[in-house]
């Protein structure tokens, strides 16, 4: 089950890019994929351990990864 949310206009923030990832996390969504235009982040929950990859401009897929592990939730 993938969830999809793609950001239109200005560059999202962090802390938006965050709550969107949060809000999938807790609908309990396995794989999670966040765009805006060509950039985009790609979160996978696994067993409750959160890996990420992808970069939207100065916002990295694995630095939010290891703040989601790290009690973000």
């Amino acid at each position: 089950m993938l969830f999809e949310f793609y950001f239109e206009g200005k560059k999202p923030s962090k802390a938006q890019v965050k709550k969107c990832a949060i809000k999938a996390i807790k609908q309990g969504y396995p794989l999670i994929e966040i765009s805006w235009g060509e950039n985009w982040i790609a979160l996978e929950n696994t067993l409750g351990r959160i890996t990420g990859r992808g970069w939207i401009k100065n916002i990295g897929g694995d630095d939010l990864a290891k703040e989601l592990n790290g009690g973000a939730l």
